[in-house]
């Protein structure tokens, strides 16, 4: 229906939620675009290349409305609401952005060098301090207090608060042996859930941590032909379901409350579709039923994203191809109970963790 065109290779894009026609997007060369739907097919706005934003790859964007305790007026029982579009590049710059406004960045902070011990394998400290390289970035809220969580090039977790000071705490967490591809904070509101996090990585793995509780993953979701892991998605509807795409070209489906350890459904994108394109589910009795592709050509899963009400599933890959995915209304049922027994398997997996810290770490900041 749209086309929108940009000066680099597009690596992140949103919508924006306070106006359905407006399209955000992070490119390779570090501009900021805006596209809107009612103009035509270039940017509206952009951000300058010479000023003071991005100058490496735009590698994750957040966009999100500032809601918490400080922009809620109780007594007059309205909660206002802060569209607030928060930019990542690879090198550890953040900035935020106005929308109405996308010439130069509103802030702009750096992600310091971090000291990680070298040899654990004796009781001398050797440490090297290296620069953050930045996969995948999530926010999330703690206390009424914003933090962001960081996933990096070598494999580790960075929580800090948001925005960045000199001399706040930065908690690191050891998270996979490769490049983190993806982080998804859980959707749901309820205390025992709001601080779940599910990594991927190249490492083959999908992870589930409480960011709360330990250093140690809760569960840990292995591949199933031990490919890449793409990326990770957390189901807006049952709070127990989750989806994670490979680059070899499988969905797979995890129900948590079916199983810890196995997946409820795996379906490969590059057999569901026959070679006269027609469309055809994988298996007969598959939870996934294929809606719409324009090839079978095998090609590497990307990004993956549901629809609000979880019924579909969208899938790009590799060669700019977009895969729709119908799933069966019996994954989206929660059943009576199914709360409780979500909730006790988090508990159990929590108490098994309670002895392990985060480490926090000392940290200097890049200089300019």
């Amino acid at each position: 229906e749209f086309i929108f065109f940009a000066p680099s290779p597009v690596l992140t894009v949103r919508f924006v939620d306070d106006d359905s026609h407006l399209i955000v997007g992070g490119c390779y060369n570090g501009q900021i675009l805006l596209w809107d739907m009612r103009a035509k097919s270039l940017p509206v706005h952009r951000s300058r290349l010479a000023g003071s934003g991005h100058r490496h790859p735009v590698c994750a964007m957040n966009l999100s409305s500032a809601t918490n305790a400080n922009t809620t007026d109780r007594s007059l029982g309205v909660v206002s609401s802060v569209s607030e579009i928060v930019t990542c590049s690879s090198d550890g710059t953040s900035c935020q952005w106005d929308i109405s406004r996308l010439s130069e960045p509103i802030e702009t902070s750096s992600l310091p060098t971090i000291s990680l011990s070298t040899d654990t394998s004796t009781s001398e400290s050797n440490e090297s301090s290296i620069q953050v390289t930045v996969s995948a970035l999530v926010f999330g809220f703690e206390d009424n207090v914003k933090y962001a969580v960081y996933g990096t090039g070598s494999g580790h977790l960075l929580k800090l608060s948001y925005p960045y000071r000199n001399n706040d705490k930065i908690t690191q967490i050891d998270a996979h042996e490769g490049l983190i591809t993806s982080l998804d904070i859980h959707p749901s509101s309820r205390p025992l859930y709001h601080n779940l996090l599910l990594t991927s990585s190249l490492d083959w793995t999908v992870k589930l941590w409480h960011l709360q509780s330990s250093e140690s993953p809760l569960l840990v979701f292995q591949a199933p032909s031990y490919d890449y892991v793409s990326d990770v998605k957390w189901c807006p509807v049952n709070p127990a379901l989750f989806a994670a795409i490979t680059s070899s070209g499988d969905i797979v489906l995890y129900l948590l409350t079916k199983s810890t350890t196995e997946y409820v459904e795996r379906i490969s994108v590059n057999k569901a579709y026959s070679d006269s394109n027609t469309i055809t589910p994988a298996v007969s009795n598959t939870n996934l039923q294929s809606l719409a592709s324009t090839s079978s050509t095998a090609a590497a899963l990307n990004r993956l994203i549901w629809s609000y009400d979880g019924k579909i599933l969208f899938i790009g890959d590799a060669k700019g191809l977009v895969h729709s995915f119908e799933i069966q209304d019996h994954l989206l049922r929660t059943n009576p109970g199914d709360d409780a027994k979500f909730e006790s398997v988090i508990i159990q997996k929590k108490g098994n963790k309670l002895e392990e810290k985060p480490i926090d770490l000392d940290v200097s900041i890049l200089s300019e």
